[in-house]
Formats: structure tokens, sequence, C-alpha cells
């Protein structure tokens, strides 16, 4: 519902997060003991692992796209355009990596304020020179 890129970087983010409600925990974990069957050579999907890579495919596309749009509104550096697949790829993986952390310990780890950490410190990065930071 906004236009501005890094809110809807960071709403993509809490929507991947979602660990306000415990069937999101739950779907977290079934997701990753299905991941592990599929790196696991031997693993139960290992022979499938393009199931795996369809799913991260449509992820890191919707977040590229993000980027290029905001790219186009002039909220984003011109110069990253050539890079938003890889932007795109950090930031699952920064997720993905959030993710199982929080699984290991998730009592000890505040979701958000890392997520919006990792945002405050992208921001410099990506803005375009002309966008007043917050606006």
């Amino acid at each position: 519902q906004t236009q501005d890129p890094l809110e809807r970087l960071t709403r993509v983010a809490y929507a991947y997060m979602a660990y306000d409600d415990s069937p999101s925990v739950a779907s977290h974990r079934f997701y990753f003991d299905i991941v592990m069957q599929t790196v696991m050579e031997g693993g139960l999907f290992y022979a499938q692992r393009h199931f795996i890579h369809e799913l991260h495919r449509k992820v890191i596309d919707r977040i590229a796209d993000i980027v290029l749009a905001g790219i186009s509104q002039g909220r984003l550096k011109a110069s990253i355009a050539g890079d938003a697949h890889k932007i795109a790829v950090t930031y699952l993986s920064f997720l993905d990596g959030l993710t199982l952390y929080a699984l290991a310990g998730g009592e000890y780890i505040d979701v958000r304020g890392q997520i919006d950490f990792f945002i405050r410190k992208l921001a410099p990065l990506l803005q375009s020179e002309n966008v007043v930071p917050g606006t």
C-alpha cells in the first residue's frame, strides 16, 4: 500500500518472518525441514531441488521488482538497476538466515529490530541522492 521501496522491503520482510502467530512459526519450521531434505544428498526431496529454486525465484523476482519500481520512481539510485537481482538474492538470504536464527533461539532475537536495522543500513546504499529520508 506504499510507494516507498524501502517501506515495501520492510513489509515484505515482516510478512516473510510473520512471527506474530504460532502457525507461522510452524510453517517456517516445515519450510526449512523441506529445504534440509532438498539439499542433503539422499534427502527425501533431493531429486526435486528445482521445487525450492522455483519458490525462491518467485520471492527474488518480487523483491527485484520492488527495487526496479523504486528506481523508476526516482527513489532509488539508477546505478543499481543492473544489480536488482543480486540485491534481491542478498535480501532473501538475509531473511532466510534471520529465519533460521530465530527458529534456533527466537526468544533471544528481536526480529523486527533486526529487519529495521538492516533496512536503515541498506538505505544509504540504495536511495537516490534526491530523496529526503523518511519521505
